[in-house]
């Protein structure tokens, strides 16, 4: 199978999750699901994502080599109004800086909206810091 999702802890203890799926779109979607599974303290502890497998032969010793494509702990400025992901930042403070160019940029050609953006998780749920 060519996507992977992964559910493993943070510190690197414990058992590591995987189930495979042929198209981005199911991993992600099961991707999802566990992760609203989990309880706010386990999902605190634990990374769930979906990898891009190099070599989709099940059997291959670079199987589960590959690039991320999703991760459940994602960050993105947004359109508030339709949830529409704009750019993917670091942290909910990159996020704020770069919501404050964009608002900079959006008085200086007269489209400025307040509260227009927002720093949202990969659920369109509004990001708060710890």
């Amino acid at each position: 199978m060519k996507y992977i999702v992964f559910d493993e802890m943070k510190n690197g203890t414990g058992d590591i999750f995987s189930t495979e799926h042929e198209t981005k779109a199911e991993a992600i979607e099961a991707a999802q699901r566990q992760w609203e599974h989990l309880t706010f303290r386990e999902q605190r502890q634990r990374n769930v994502y979906v990898l891009e497998s190099v070599n989709p032969d099940e059997e291959a010793e670079d199987h589960f080599d590959g690039n991320t494509v999703w991760t459940a702990t994602d960050l993105y400025v947004a359109d508030r109004e339709t949830g529409t992901f704009i750019e993917l930042v670091k942290s909910i403070e990159a996020g704020k800086e770069l919501i404050k160019k964009f608002e900079e940029r959006d008085k200086a050609d007269g489209t400025y909206k307040e509260g227009f953006y927002t720093v949202v998780n990969a659920f369109h749920r509004e990001a708060e810091e710890d």
